[in-house]
């Protein structure tokens, strides 16, 4: 079906001219530079809906947020290492393209006795190509393995998966074995219409979380039709996704049954009237799509795409559906501040909500190239989680495909950013009450109660930008992690070193 698509596309696109588009990644701090420029110049409509496409010239895209000019280097080596991708094919009609993934860090945890020695070595491809001016793609692909920290080792050991990045295989004695691929294709056949498909993730929002819909859990298959509307000032689009719920099928005798297959749905009614307001209007649900017999039929409506009939039909949470909807706005009222929130509402029997309120200062106090962030975060209990049946929580690969955590917190989240030419230093504390519950047993009876820890992560990260084209950075960080509750207290710190290209987000932050 894709390879099709993909031909029809490039026979109809020959003839477009030599504007093209580009398929940014989701990499917050990378995107510092581009976010300032949509927020202040209207370069993205509706930015708010993620992850974004620039339809302007690759050079001008490459650009954007230069304060100063790089040295230019004439040998090939210096090229590739700090002006250049490393494979470039750029033509009239076509562009291609190809630059390295790479992750070797190295650290230790200071707080652990063991003395156990942390490291990731990551090693991937990224290719990412244009056909024309109205069709674009990229596939990357990681191979890793990594020791991790204990709050992150026992993460992995409770859910099966690197955070936000697939399955693991055990690697010596306590490391890691895990891969992850994606591939996403946007055509636009008109200015009010455009369609994309893949392997990948998706954001809804202007935060560092999204209670809504966020890129915070594992790869997912989607398709996603936008339609631009009034000279697009409004945005519908709507969404369908392949899911998985980690628990094996039990009727096969394979000795790798299949794990449970849920489907989502995602409409996003988004108002642009200006460059500096937002207001949108979100619907997502998770859907059964199998049990333990085999497949289980989805309804008609679950194909229909329209906006809050699926909450109309089901309710916001039925035997066979759990449904959000929600809220998201934005406002600038200058061209370097952006005030945003969103609010999210579901059932458990009663209505329970989510909601976000935070401030985004970009060249803060006049200082240009100084960012300053702050988010507060609050979330009921069972906003997320289905009441009968955890396999229709609303996550992906027994990760949240909103907040990180299922359950009922509140997060406060700080970030500063500073870069002076290629040198920058990051600092993020993030402060969170999470619920967790505890069982007992009282006279043969279990007895469960809810208790609140507390968690404040403090990180702090001094780097060298070596080519802004890839990314390609060394830094230094450190993390300082304290967390307690009435059954214990917990401390990490953990510093690091690490050579990177960072062209994706990677939460640790929980």
């Amino acid at each position: 079906m894709f390879r099709a698509f993909f031909l029809a596309v490039l026979v109809g696109t020959s003839l477009f001219g030599q504007a093209q588009i580009s398929i940014t990644q989701f990499q917050k701090n990378a995107n510092l530079d581009l976010e300032r420029k949509i927020y202040q110049f209207d370069v993205v409509r509706h930015p708010s809906v993620q992850q974004w496409v620039i339809n302007i010239g690759d050079d001008s895209l490459e650009n954007i947020g230069n304060h100063w000019q790089k040295k230019k280097y004439e040998k090939w080596f210096g090229r590739k290492l700090f002006n250049e991708d490393l494979l470039k094919v750029d033509t009239t009609n076509f562009s291609l393209k190809i630059n390295p993934l790479v992750n070797f860090q190295f650290g230790v945890d200071n707080e652990d006795t063991t003395g156990q020695r942390l490291s990731t070595n990551s090693r991937g491809i990224l290719i990412e190509a244009t056909v024309g001016k109205k069709f674009g793609f990229y596939t990357s692909f990681w191979e890793n393995q990594s020791f991790f920290p204990a709050y992150i080792t026992n993460y992995i050991a409770s859910n099966g998966i690197v955070p936000g990045q697939g399955r693991v295989k055990p690697f010596k004695k306590i490391g890691f074995d895990y891969a992850r691929s994606s591939a996403v294709l946007h055509y636009a056949p008109t200015k009010w219409l455009f369609v994309q498909g893949g392997h990948g993730k998706n954001f809804y929002g202007n935060g560092y979380r999204s209670l809504l819909q966020s890129d915070y859990a594992f790869n997912y298959p989607y398709l996603k039709v936008g339609l631009s509307l009034f000279d697009g000032k409004l945005l519908y689009q709507p969404s369908i996704a392949s899911l998985q719920h980690l628990q094996r099928l039990p009727a096969t005798t394979s000795s790798e049954a299949q794990f449970v297959r849920k489907a989502g749905t995602f409409h996003v009614l988004n108002f642009q009237p200006h460059s500096r307001v937002e207001i949108g209007l979100f619907e997502g649900g998770v859907w059964q799509n199998w049990d333990s017999n085999g497949t289980v039929q989805l309804p008609a409506n679950f194909y229909v795409p329209i906006a809050f009939l699926n909450s109309g039909i089901n309710g916001l949470e039925s035997a066979n559906y759990k449904g959000i909807v929600g809220l998201n706005g934005r406002v600038s009222p200058l061209k370097t501040l952006a005030l945003y929130g969103q609010i999210g509402m579901s059932n458990q029997g009663t209505s329970r909500f989510a909601s976000q309120i935070g401030v985004k200062y970009f060249d803060a106090f006049k200082v240009e190239n100084l960012f300053i962030h702050g988010e507060y975060n609050t979330i009921d209990n069972g906003v997320y989680s289905h009441s009968l049946d955890p396999a229709l929580n609303y996550n992906h690969y027994n990760e949240g495909i909103a907040n990180f955590d299922l359950g009922a917190s509140n997060e406060v989240i700080a970030r500063v950013n500073y870069s002076f030419r290629d040198v920058f230093v990051r600092f993020k504390y993030n402060h969170q009450n999470r619920n967790q519950s505890i069982t007992t047993i009282a006279n043969s009876v279990s007895v469960v109660t809810n208790t609140l820890k507390a968690i404040d992560i403090t990180s702090a990260e001094l780097g060298y930008l070596f080519n802004k084209r890839n990314n390609m950075m060394v830094l230094f960080g450190v993390q300082n992690r304290a967390e307690e509750s009435v059954l214990s207290a917990t401390n990490s710190q953990w510093v690091y070193v690490s050579f990177r290209t960072e062209l994706q987000n990677l939460y640790y932050d929980f």
